[in-house]
């Protein structure tokens, strides 16, 4: 990656939104995570949010490597809208709760991505990732989910028409483009 270099301070402004922070993991050759795990939705997320601010700054290769993944995020992944689009759904969030899970959207944009790619998976994207929140409401470290939805038996009223656009839209085109 070469030599590290300092944090970056980020203070742009978004379709209404500023946005003001500093930006790590950066070095010569890029912007480098990395997990001594499997890849985690929150991994996923932080790393391309991370590549989507940065060039709005400059043009980097973001890289995100954990023990079942390694990927490239290319400078040319990046769409105008899509930092906003995560803005709208943050915005959104700090006033109810919203329909975008992380761990749950990875598990539906890697299953998506087995289906478009004529894999023999034959559960639907969707009902994996529902799969996914079901177990995790039942888990002890994740106690905000079980607070909120322990009473859920459906998870179609939580992973609904707008989660899966979020996955299709935000995540899905750079999930798919880093697997080719």
């Amino acid at each position: 990656m070469g030599e590290p270099f300092d944090d970056l301070p980020i203070d742009i402004k978004i379709k209404g939104y500023r946005l003001i922070g500093k930006l790590t993991n950066r070095y010569k050759n890029g912007s480098l995570f990395y997990r001594y795990a499997d890849l985690k939705g929150k991994d996923f997320i932080c790393a391309w949010l991370h590549h989507l601010i940065i060039n709005q700054v400059q043009e980097q290769t973001t890289f995100l490597l954990s023990t079942d993944e390694d990927l490239i995020l290319l400078p040319d992944y990046c769409q105008p809208t899509l930092l906003s689009a995560f803005l709208d759904i943050f915005h959104a969030g700090n006033n109810a709760p919203n329909a975008f899970f992380v761990e749950a959207a990875l598990a539906y944009i890697k299953q998506a991505h087995k289906l478009e790619n004529g894999n023999r998976a034959s559960k639907s994207a969707l009902d994996v990732a529902k799969e996914q929140l079901s177990r995790a409401i039942q888990q002890p470290y994740e106690p905000e989910l079980k607070r909120l939805y322990h009473n859920v038996t459906d998870m179609t009223q939580v992973l609904g028409e707008t989660f899966e656009q979020h996955c299709q839209i935000l995540l899905q085109p750079v999930w798919n483009a880093t697997h080719r």
